[in-house]
């Protein structure tokens, strides 16, 4: 069963999804991004009482918020397919932190820092982090926050700054640096983000039905 605080219903029909192996590879990751977005719209639309659409801005801005949400307008849209198990060596929970990183945090900070965010989480089942941490159940989630917040969390320490160490071994343009990127544009590093302090839009024990046409 899967929930949001104003209605609920039943499910067991589990999602495919593909995501690039290669952490490196910005092309694949955009494209992973964009089909991301057809399947969340297609979800709520059809399984909650919000109405979500793709940011007309989108088609001359990549760049700009992703979607337009009743209830919440300009929001963005981040996907977590996977815990992030080295945070537990900073005192977080895997099983409920999730990271955003350095690029985005610059960009929303310059140009969008009263918009949304909205964390799309989905952890596969029986993953165990290298037999590190019991295998974790299936989460099916959605979170929302504002960056506001977020950057306050960021601004008086709460959470620790995560490089990317395969991203420092190279000299990176003091510039590009300032802007939490390397010269490929790929970012630098993250920070945690513990999903209990965000505000649950909807959750399940297994994800709803995905039909898209």
């Amino acid at each position: 069963m899967w929930f949001t605080k104003r209605w609920q219903f039943m499910s067991n029909v589990k999602c495919d999804s593909k995501v690039p192996s290669d952490n490196e590879n910005k092309i694949a990751w955009c494209a992973e991004g964009e089909r991301r977005e057809e399947e969340f719209i297609e979800l709520m639309n059809r399984h909650t009482h919000l109405k979500v659409s793709l940011n007309p801005d989108k088609h001359k801005n990549k760049y700009a918020p992703d979607l337009i949400v009743s209830g919440y307008g300009l929001c963005d849209l981040k996907a977590v397919q996977t815990p992030f198990f080295l945070c537990g060596r900073s005192g977080f929970d895997p099983y409920f932190t999730i990271t955003l990183n350095t690029k985005d945090i610059y960009r929303y900070r310059e140009k969008y820092p009263g918009l949304t965010i909205l964390f799309w989480v989905t952890w596969p089942e029986g993953i165990d982090g290298d037999g590190r941490y019991k295998p974790a159940p299936y989460k099916w989630a959605v979170y929302e926050i504002k960056m506001t917040t977020i950057l306050e969390i960021i601004d008086t320490g709460l959470t620790p700054y995560h490089p990317y160490k395969n991203r420092q071994k190279f000299k990176t343009k003091p510039d590009m640096q300032a802007k939490g990127m390397d010269d490929h544009g790929n970012a630098l590093g993250s920070y945690f983000i513990d999903v209990r302090w965000m505000e649950p839009v909807a959750s399940s024990l297994t994800p709803p039905k995905l039909v898209l046409t």
